[in-house]
């Protein structure tokens, strides 16, 4: 019958509606199944199909609340995505469908926190709002959800301009909904928890006991059965818990605790606020330890938190704020679950980086600044815990799995599957085809709404991402049901990690608020483990600012002095002990050592301290320093199979002066002496300079030649370090273009640039640079550099270094030699008084 899906449809609304009353669960799925039938009649091209996704979405929506089915709140996110197409500008109901697709994408934000969807929210509630004005009878609905998005926002950012609009937007809301409104104990809410915000910046006590009667009018107005009370209780009690650490009413805490109880009775396990309520009783309780040190309200904080961590309904965001609080109440308490609550926010911290659908949104979750001090120190705190529990291995592990997350997790769609394509064909084919996508579409989402390759919206392409990774989960689940692949793609134990030092030892230098220490890994012996009692995470922050501003001198002498203050510091404070220490070991002088720091450690130059004056002790006499980011990426440069066999042609790139600068801006006259004596050391060398440097023809070159050698600018990126680039002739190399490429004959790459192995001080502990990303490309080794390099050092630096790694004329070169190389070119240009800021710079990282 030509109207049997109007009346599928209207009947469905009525069976939601009734279920909205009395909660039974089968009218739902009735409504649902009505719904899908009625949209099964309005193919595409129906004028009504848009009607019916948006009731099919909504009911899948409230049992998505139900249950937390994920792939229902992307099908329901799907349909809204299709509904807009439908409603183009210009039609009557496209709010309708903005606020809905906006609402939508919200919960997924809730869930996995990529900023880029939260953007795309308030775009789409911006519009909507646009497009009811006042006196609109859905204005405040607008008003209302503009407002809680913006205030997430500006939980992240701090923006407090951002604040005070959404408190603006929720007092206009309260306005439109006067006594008697049924909607008007949301508003109440939501106005309230927006000036507790405020409060939190400015102190008004005044801001905080309004916040409060709010949230008390909005609680009369949810009695005992409303489906809004525990969300009532949950705010009230917080705000009563604000008021608490204010004046210390001992009365106060108990009646917050009693509505956090009263709550979590009213949230069943499986419910989507029931992560929260947890996370909230168990900081409420915690208040309460902390006064009468009851080691039974210890014990069910911990429980609290831990049920929170694991409730995988729950808010990912929430659930690794849970651990954070997990992890302090413990240790603070020396509590026996302290290294479980570190191993479960790790675990939780890589998973919020893995459901991040672009490279940018995945930096974005580890930076440093000061609301994520804790996520940024959680890997070196939870060593220093490990070690203080005389745990070193575990200290290591901990280490591993916190650090270089982003390299690792593309590493991961990289992974060698032979044994795996005995085992099963069909598993590998699979993982193989999803990780290839998987590392595509990470590689590829810049987060900006729109992907330039698919012509598909943001939406669609966060939504491919989840879904893609969701399906790449259950495969390594199925993998790891194999006999003897158990472990697959599971964080690296202690004794695989340990290989790293199989060529060498390695120092681990771990910079915690805890404690620091220095871990030395040598093949055939125990971990040693040294205190550094003097160093603090302020204390090398302060060496990293020293550093810059030395750096930032343009009276060369001054330049030079300040760099020398940090050596000798650096010295003093970590190298000096650890130095001692290898001399105990019999470490032979001369022989190669790796570090591997943590923290802005990374970005100070350990390989050469010391104190430079006569017969005073410099590392650089001592020993040849490697650095690495983390054990595994060493394991990996050194097990990477060479795809040619003999003596390595290097490709040598030469960039003058790009197209782009105009005169002599920027020109680097240096270059062309640099690439002619390279050539005149070299046996096998393809050199492309200036005009035909350009973007593509390196891209193809690359790929034929085991060594490159880059002479050009390099810049580095710290806004977007993805973006940190070398400066070809006609258009930039970006650490996104090397991150593309797998090059399986790559051996060795020398980058005689600028910054190339600066990192990025916001997520000191990732090793984002040029460099890096060259090794992941599948260089074994790489020669960068820590700062600006001076244009006149390039030819006698590439003249020393080639002469000393081509030293027996022709034949077998091993690029391991290159270590070797760079401790000669320092040791060149000391010895010709050359300033010192100029030949520390030159580092080399990896095998």
């Amino acid at each position: 019958h030509p109207d049997r899906a109007s009346s599928l449809n209207n009947l469905a609304n009525a069976i939601e509606t009734r279920y909205g009353l009395d909660g039974d669960r089968a009218d739902l799925e009735t409504a649902i199944g009505y719904n899908e039938e009625a949209l099964r009649l309005r193919p595409v091209g129906h004028p009504d199909r848009a009607m019916s996704l948006n009731s099919l979405a909504h009911a899948i929506e409230i049992r998505y609340r139900l249950d937390g089915d994920r792939a229902g709140l992307e099908t329901a996110i799907g349909c809204h995505q299709e509904a807009l197409r439908l409603r183009p500008v210009g039609h009557p109901d496209r709010a309708i469908s903005l606020n809905n697709l906006a609402c939508a994408i919200t919960t997924r934000y809730e869930l996995d926190g990529d900023r880029a969807g939260l953007e795309m929210t308030i775009g789409y509630h911006e519009e909507a709002l646009r497009l009811r004005p006042v006196g609109h009878p859905d204005r405040a609905k607008s008003l209302n959800n503009l407002a809680d998005v913006i205030g997430t926002r500006y939980r992240l950012d701090g923006d407090r301009a951002g604040l005070e609009t959404a408190i603006r937007y929720h007092e206009e809301t309260l306005r439109l909904f006067p006594v008697g409104h049924p909607d008007r104990a949301s508003s109440l809410n939501n106005l309230a928890n927006a000036i507790k915000t405020r409060y939190e910046l400015d102190g008004d006590r005044a801001g905080l006991e309004t916040a409060i009667g709010y949230h008390e009018e909005a609680l009369r107005l949810r009695p005992v059965g409303h489906p809004g009370r525990a969300r009532s209780l949950n705010n009230l009690a917080n705000a009563i818990k604000t008021r608490y650490e204010l004046d210390g009413d001992r009365a106060g805490l108990e009646t917050a605790i009693g509505c956090h109880e009263e709550a979590l009775r009213l949230l069943p396990v499986g419910h989507l606020d029931r992560a929260k309520s947890l996370n909230n009783l168990a900081g409420a309780i915690h208040a309460r330890y902390s006064l009468n040190k009851d080691q039974a309200d210890l014990n069910t904080v911990t429980l609290l938190f831990e049920e929170a961590c694991s409730d995988e309904h729950g808010d990912l965001t929430l659930r690794f704020q849970a651990s954070l609080g997990w992890t302090h109440a413990a240790r603070h308490s020396q509590h026996p679950s302290t290294m479980k609550a570190y191993k479960m926010a790790l675990e939780l911290l890589d998973i919020q980086v893995t459901l991040c659908s672009s490279l940018n949104s995945q930096h974005s979750r580890i930076v440093a600044d000061e609301t994520r001090r804790d996520v940024w120190s959680l890997a070196g705190d939870a060593a220093a815990v490990a070690l203080d529990l005389e745990q070193p291995k575990s200290a290591i592990e901990f280490l591993e799995r916190g650090r270089g997350i982003l390299f690792t997790h593309l590493s991961q769609y990289r992974t060698a599957l032979d044994d795996l394509q005995a085992a099963s064909p069909i598993l590998a084919a699979e993982f193989s085809t999803l990780s290839a996508c998987l590392e595509d579409s990470v590689k590829q989402g810049h987060g900006s709404g729109m992907d330039a390759n698919l012509g598909t919206s943001g939406g669609d392409v966060v939504g491919r991402h989840r879904q893609l990774t969701r399906q790449w989960n259950d495969v390594v689940s199925q993998i790891r049901m194999l006999p003897e692949f158990d472990t697959f793609l599971k964080p690296t134990p202690f004794d695989a990690l340990r290989h790293a030092a199989d060529e060498g030892p390695v120092i681990i230098i771990n910079i915690s608020r805890i404690r620091s220490d220095a871990i030395i890994l040598r093949k055939g012996t125990e971990l040693e483990i040294i205190k550094l009692p003097g160093i603090t995470p302020v204390e090398v922050y302060e060496m990293y600012m020293r550093l810059r501003r030395a750096l930032d001198e343009s009276e060369p002498r001054q330049r030079a002095s300040g760099v020398e203050e940090v050596l000798c510091l650096l010295w003093d404070s970590i190298v000096q002990p650890v130095v001692e220490r290898l001399n105990n070991m019999s470490v032979p002088r001369g022989s190669r050592i790796w570090w591997c720091p943590t923290s802005w450690l990374s970005s100070l130059p350990l390989h050469a301290a010391g104190i430079y004056r006569p017969k005073q002790p410099k590392l650089p006499n001592m020993y040849i320093s490697s650095y690495t980011t983390t054990l595994s990426s060493l394991i990996r440069a050194r097990n990477r199979s060479k795809g040619y066999t003999g003596e390595p042609s290097i490709l040598a790139v030469g960039v003058t002066q790009s197209e782009r600068r105009e005169g002599t801006d920027g020109m680097l006259p240096c270059v062309q002496e640099e690439l002619r004596r390279l050539e005149k050391q070299v046996p096998a060398v393809v050199v492309i300079k200036d005009k035909d440097a350009l973007h593509n023809a390196v891209m193809e070159f690359l790929p034929d030649h085991p060594w490159v050698h880059l002479s050009c600018h390099g810049h580095q990126d710290f806004s977007q370090p993805f973006q940190s680039r070398f400066e070809l002739f006609d258009r930039p190399l970006s650490m996104q273009d090397i991150l593309r490429t797998d090059l399986q004959k790559a051996e060795f790459a020398f980058l005689s640039a600028c910054h190339t192995a600066a990192g990025d001080f916001r997520a000191p502990n990732e090793g984002l640079h040029l460099a890096a990303a060259m090794q992941f490309a599948g260089y074994q080794g790489v020669v960068g550099t820590l700062w600006a390099m001076d244009d006149i050092d390039g030819p006698d630096v590439a003249e020393t270094f080639y002469k000393f790694m081509f030293r027996n004329g022709g034949g077998v070169v091993d690029f391991k030699d290159a270590a070797n190389g760079v401790w000669r070119v320092s040791k060149a240009l000391r010895e010709e008084g050359v300033p010192l800021d100029r030949w520390v710079n030159f580092i080399h990282i990896g095998a």
